[in-house]
């Protein structure tokens, strides 16, 4: 009840800001995508953007790791033949953005992300987890300058996690004890960012985030500080030749919950994204990364490779 309330109070406070703000406030340029310093900034994995303008962002993925091998898994007189095996994740976001001052925007996340096994041995050892959340924040503009942009966020989320494992559940038909084969955990968590744009020309231009979250864990009854750090860099061809396409290089490391539901440890993701930037006020683009994810059942983490699509529509 308590977590309810909160978003809701965040919520209808951004709403009545919006309201009262001014609607007659205009972007500068005729394009409607971001823009600095006449170079088009190609969207990442991670949001890294300070831009404050209005927008909508839909994104699919998928993944999937490298080959696991299992030491043999023995439950009572049974023991699994089947010791390898790989783990498919998927993941939504559905993302808003509402500028309601030049300075100013609030957002909201819808975000969901699953990860199960694909043979019997990873969906035994790793079960079935899924995670959404819901977010909203404000994103506040601290500087800006022809070469510079930084701004500041805060947000609140309310995830709502699922966990099946089967593993634990047949180890305790072996010692007579009757343990629930799925669980749900919700969890308030808040977050406070930094995000910062570097163009030193219009075919080059950098990217950064750093974000500290605190909150409750994915383990009933625990508090905990996750985090984000990351960088990219930016090619934009469609300032300088009017090819319309741009590739940005990213890299990242996350304890967020949402992504590698495994407490105490943390997702190291490589990634690249090519996106057609000649429109006026969309951009669609294509990624694939590399990451190293923590499992539970590991002691190091995995490799997984990653493929997504995105579409950004940009209303002003």
């Amino acid at each position: 009840m308590m977590r309810k309330s909160c978003i809701s109070v965040l919520l209808l406070f951004s709403v009545l800001m919006i309201s009262y703000s001014s609607t007659n406030d205009s972007l500068s340029a005729s394009r409607k995508v971001q823009i600095l310093n006449n170079h088009t900034f190609i969207p990442a994995d991670v949001d890294f953007s300070p831009f404050t303008n209005t927008n909508l962002r839909m994104r699919v993925g998928v993944a999937q790791t490298e080959e696991l091998e299992y030491l043999a898994i023995k439950v009572g007189d049974y023991q699994l033949v089947s010791l390898s095996g790989k783990i498919f994740f998927s993941s939504m976001n559905l993302h808003y953005q509402q500028r309601v001052k030049d300075w100013l925007a609030l957002y909201v996340d819808l975000d969901f992300t699953a990860r199960i096994g694909v043979e019997f041995s990873t969906l035994f050892a790793e079960g079935v987890n899924t995670v959404n959340h819901f977010n909203v924040g404000w994103l506040i503009r601290l500087w800006h300058t022809e070469k510079h942009l930084l701004s500041s966020y805060f947000n609140l989320s309310n995830y709502n996690a699922s966990f099946v494992n089967l593993k634990n559940a047949f180890e305790g038909l072996k010692n007579d004890t009757l343990i629930a084969v799925s669980e749900k955990v919700p969890a308030l968590i808040g977050a406070l960012g930094m995000r910062y744009y570097y163009v030193p020309s219009d075919l080059l231009g950098i990217g950064a985030i750093a974000e500290l979250d605190y909150g409750e864990s994915l383990r009933r009854g625990e508090q905990t500080i996750f985090y984000i750090l990351g960088a990219k860099v930016d090619l934009d061809l469609y300032g300088r030749t009017n090819i319309p396409l741009g590739f940005a290089l990213h890299y990242y490391v996350s304890s967020n919950p949402s992504f590698i539901q495994v407490e105490n440890d943390e997702a190291q993701i490589l990634g690249f994204r090519i996106a057609y930037t000649g429109g006026n006020d969309f951009m669609i683009g294509f990624g694939g990364s590399m990451g190293l994810l923590p499992v539970e059942s590991k002691d190091n983490p995995i490799r997984a490779y990653f493929g997504n699509i995105e579409l950004n529509y940009y209303f002003r």
